[in-house]
């Protein structure tokens, strides 16, 4: 599986084994891999605290949208030479309890672009220092193609990628 820098995400719909077989390849290439559950974050506050949990948040992570964007485009505490990939897994569920999930999906996916754009080398908050180019990739996963998933991150201006394994 290659991750795609030329669309913000990639749409994988395969069963968790073949997932998890693609992620053992990508994995090996060095790419620092992040699992995300969707089942895990039904609403804002439960995804911040999935976000905070894969990536390793440092104790002062505010629990919010502005400190998630802001640790996402620092990391310093992460070792990576090869970049990074969110997977978003079951990411149908991501959200799907949130009543204000109309306004909070295209929230996040601005953010998880931001990250993306900043690792690219394409945005800098900080014009004393640039970060060094790598990938920051989001990966969405679901088991069969659920329109309403697709949809909902089209929405929120995500362009994609569809991949079946």
């Amino acid at each position: 599986m290659m991750v795609s820098t030329d669309h913000n995400a990639l749409v994988l719909t395969a069963s968790d084994l073949e997932v998890d077989n693609a992620l053992s390849r990508l994995r090996a290439t060095g790419v620092d891999i992040r699992v995300l559950r969707g089942e895990k974050m039904l609403d804002p506050q439960s995804a911040y605290d999935e976000i905070a949990a894969a990536f390793q948040f440092p104790l002062y992570f505010g629990h919010n949208l502005m400190g998630v964007d802001d640790l996402l485009t620092d990391l310093g505490w992460l070792d990576s030479d090869h970049g990074w990939a969110a997977v978003i897994a079951h990411a149908e569920r991501f959200l799907s309890e949130d009543l204000h999930r109309e306004q909070d999906l295209p929230a996040f996916a601005r953010m998880f672009m931001r990250a993306k754009e900043y690792w690219a080398g394409s945005v800098r908050y900080d014009e004393s220092t640039a970060p060094p180019q790598l990938p920051f990739n989001l990966v969405l996963v679901g088991s069969e193609t659920d329109p309403a998933m697709t949809e909902a991150w089209s929405k929120a201006a995500i362009d994609f990628t569809e991949v079946r394994l």
